[in-house]
């Protein structure tokens, strides 16, 4: 585990209401990495030899994690296991705010949040792994 440089909120577009996913400082697996992804159309004419593809548009950008938290107890740990997941806002779009410690803010948007999991991490007295996975659009700087 390391030490996380990025603050990842998600912001609902309906309420305005955050979300933290992610704080400076916490612990996460590995170092997150920003890829950007699109859905393409492939075809293939009859009588050529080769087919050919085009970009469908509309890039998106996957982003997974789990970060390390420790709780009071066990009973708290194995609570959180449970409750976490469901007080996603899954149903909500909204915004990924994403904050480098030290440098800059960027809004990711058009963000959902796909998945929410919480397991209880064998390597620690009371602690959990929570991985998340979001997927979003545009990416944008704060001014």
């Amino acid at each position: 585990m390391i030490v996380s440089i990025y603050q990842i909120d998600f912001i609902a577009t309906a309420d305005s209401s955050a979300t933290r996913l992610l704080d400076y400082g916490d612990l996460i697996s590995s170092m997150l990495t920003f890829s950007a992804t699109q859905q393409a159309t492939a075809y293939a004419s009859l009588g050529l030899p080769w087919g050919g593809t085009s970009a469908a548009g509309g890039a998106r950008r996957p982003l997974t994690w789990t970060r390390g938290i420790e709780h009071a107890s066990h009973a708290v740990a194995a609570s959180y296991c449970i409750s976490h997941p469901a007080a996603m806002p899954f149903t909500a779009p909204g915004k990924l705010r994403v904050s480098v410690s030290g440098g800059e803010v960027w809004d990711l948007l058009d963000a959902v949040i796909l998945s929410a999991g919480v397991a209880l991490d064998p390597d620690a007295d009371f602690g959990t792994l929570a991985t998340y996975q979001a997927e979003a659009g545009q990416s944008l700087i704060v001014p």
